[in-house]
């Protein structure tokens, strides 16, 4: 395959534009990573969205908060290095206990591809709408919608916890699905809803009646009462039509974008986690098990007296609000960026070199890099204590770096030490400047 039709077979991915009998495999081990593999393809329409939106004068993206987005996607695909697919036990469980030999669809059958594309979407349908309905899965989602605004990197704001929260909606398919075109589409049906994270495209005529487009998914993010709960499709909207649970965008009140009560954090871990405080919080205030039950299994709106979803009109009306924004000094502006780009690179090196590692290793090295994101977070929020998470972050490296090399040039490591040796000076003397200046006040 020449590099063009390559190009063309990964781009098609995005849109689910594939050949079944080139993405259909006998065993688990052969299905590709396509996830990893479109990683270019996010970067690439990412940088061309922002070019056109600049061109436009329509750019309203703030880069902290698209730091935060792809921070949360690392997040999520560093706790895959972690856990290696435990989601997907009771899937592969079920399928060799009762699914292999009985019910099975022949596995190398386009019809079976066609089947597990639909049964994977209907499945997705009910998995993300478990995730507005039930409080304890909303912990999870609303990861998802916590950026106030949408664009392409929104699509990658991705929970950590959002795979554990909906397997049980894909078990059936065990039954008569192989394993393989289980991850196949999984995967497909994720990278379809990439491109649908945009302000950029309209409408796409017809095509809005069967599928899911960026005009549905921006109701989907939307904050406003006539959004909330509705549009969950993966690639089929007929599902919404069929369930009751479709809402056309309105020219007249565009969806104003985040959580209906905004998160004031471009810290990732405190995307990942804090919602679960405040369930556990709202579950203390209760006075019966009931009742407590209900705070945690019931949709995030509910209160006592109303429906499992609450009651609308009770609801905040969301209207135009300032979007979160924190100042902090320009170079440590600049400082987060270029830290954060250098995360990208060796992300990919250690994902690389997983099969090398040992557990140890990995566990080491996947808690490095969530620490380090957490560390530019925390710098955006102007945060009292980045600048020691900055310090130790640095030192950490150097340690690291000295053990480990991954087979980059010397030279580069050196240059690379060197950096990192005085981006934990220069947040030491900040330190030291601040405690003077807090002396000179006493």
């Amino acid at each position: 395959m020449d590099v063009v039709s390559s190009f063309l077979v990964k781009l098609g991915r995005l849109f689910y534009a594939v050949n079944p009998a080139s993405s259909t495999f006998k065993n688990v081990h052969e299905v590709p990573p396509y996830v990893v593999e479109a990683a270019h393809f996010f970067v690439l329409f990412i940088v061309l969205e922002r070019i056109i939106l600049i061109l436009k004068g329509k750019n309203k993206s703030q880069i902290n908060d698209s730091i935060t987005s792809v921070s949360n996607g690392l997040f999520m695909e560093v706790s895959k290095i972690l856990f290696h697919g435990i989601e997907h036990v009771a899937y592969f469980y079920i399928y060799e206990k009762w699914g292999k030999g009985n019910l099975e669809l022949p596995w190398d059958s386009t019809w079976t591809w066609v089947i597990a594309a639909i049964g994977m979407d209907f499945g997705y349908y009910w998995a993300h709408r478990a995730g507005h309905e039930i409080n304890l899965f909303w912990a999870a989602h609303q990861v998802h919608h916590s950026s106030e605004h949408y664009d392409l990197t929104t699509a990658l704001r991705q929970s950590v916890f959002q795979g554990w929260c909906t397997w049980m909606f894909y078990v059936p398919l065990a039954f008569f699905i192989p394993p393989s075109h289980f991850l196949v589409h999984g995967s497909f049906n994720l990278l379809y809803q990439f491109w649908i994270h945009t302000e950029l495209i309209d409408n796409i005529g017809p095509l809005e009646y069967i599928l899911n487009t960026p005009s549905h998914h921006r109701v989907h993010h939307g904050a406003n009462k006539y959004c909330l709960d509705k549009n969950y499709a993966g690639v089929l909207i007929i599902w919404d039509r069929v369930f009751g649970t479709f809402e056309a965008e309105r020219q007249e009140e565009k969806p104003i974008y985040g959580l209906v009560t905004p998160i004031e954090s471009f810290n990732p871990l405190h995307n990942q986690v804090f919602y679960y405080k405040a369930i556990f919080d709202k579950v203390l205030q209760t006075d019966s098990w009931s009742d407590r039950f209900s705070v945690i299994f019931k949709g995030p709106g509910w209160s006592k007296g109303t429906k499992w979803t609450g009651d609308l009109s009770t609801f905040p009306d969301v209207k135009p609000r300032k979007k979160l924004h924190i100042e902090i000094p320009t170079w440590q502006k600049y400082y987060a960026l270029l830290h954060f780009l250098i995360m990208i690179p060796a992300y990919e090196m250690f994902a690389g070199s997983v099969k090398l590692l040992t557990t140890i290793q990995i566990i080491g090295f996947s808690l490095y890099f969530l620490f380090s994101l957490t560390s530019i977070g925390m710098i955006y929020d102007n945060h009292p204590m980045s600048a020691i998470c900055e310090i130790i972050r640095s030192a950490v490296f150097m340690v690291l770096t000295s053990i480990y090399t991954f087979g980059i040039n010397s030279s580069v490591l050196m240059a690379f030490r060197i950096y990192f040796f005085l981006s934990a000076l220069c947040w030491s003397v900040l330190i030291q400047v601040n405690l003077s200046e807090e002396k000179k006040d006493i």
